[in-house]
């Protein structure tokens, strides 16, 4: 089913990207702190562990959300507020 929904398929794809991202940044912060400290500037690796695990936590939601709309006949469409942020739009309020 999934293949007849291209923008589930993206969803999830930038979901795991953005989570896997979020992990791997966090876990050589934190397994190589010592290294990390003597850079010249501190690239934050948790806070940017935060980030990305925090757009992973709505991408994956979104794209249930979507599949869930469309089970239901709604005609779920994605569409990007501000060019950035990606919302479900039904013909019909849920």
């Amino acid at each position: 089913e999934l293949q007849e929904l291209p923008v589930v398929r993206r969803l999830i794809k930038w979901y795991f990207f953005t989570w896997l991202f979020g992990v791997a940044v966090w876990q050589v912060d934190f397994h190589l702190c010592h290294h990390v400290n003597q850079l010249p500037i501190n690239p934050q690796g948790h806070a940017w562990w935060h980030m990305s695990v925090g757009v992973a936590s709505f991408l994956g939601p979104l794209a249930l959300a979507f599949v869930e709309a469309k089970k239901r006949g709604l005609n779920p469409s994605i569409r990007f507020h501000g060019g950035l942020l990606p919302l479900i739009h039904t013909k019909e309020k849920i």
